[in-house]
């Protein structure tokens, strides 16, 4: 899922996601479309960290940021 629009202080931008970054997976667990990377997300909102596997500019990176807002 390739993210575009990220606010400031949004979950997305808490986890050092970028416009661009393509997801690849969450928390360990494939992100294989919109619709399950979206799935992924809302389950999120019990758990205190999340890691998310991306693909920014054609390079793999691995974010691992909590979810608390500050």
């Amino acid at each position: 899922m390739k993210l575009s629009s990220i606010k400031a202080g949004s979950l997305y931008a808490r986890a050092g996601l970028k416009n661009g970054d393509v997801v690849v997976a969450v928390n360990g667990l494939t992100a294989e479309d919109p619709g399950r990377a979206l799935e992924l997300w809302a389950k999120l909102k019990h758990e205190r960290e999340v890691e998310v596997s991306v693909l920014r500019r054609g390079a793999p990176l691995t974010l691992r940021a909590p979810l608390a807002a500050p």
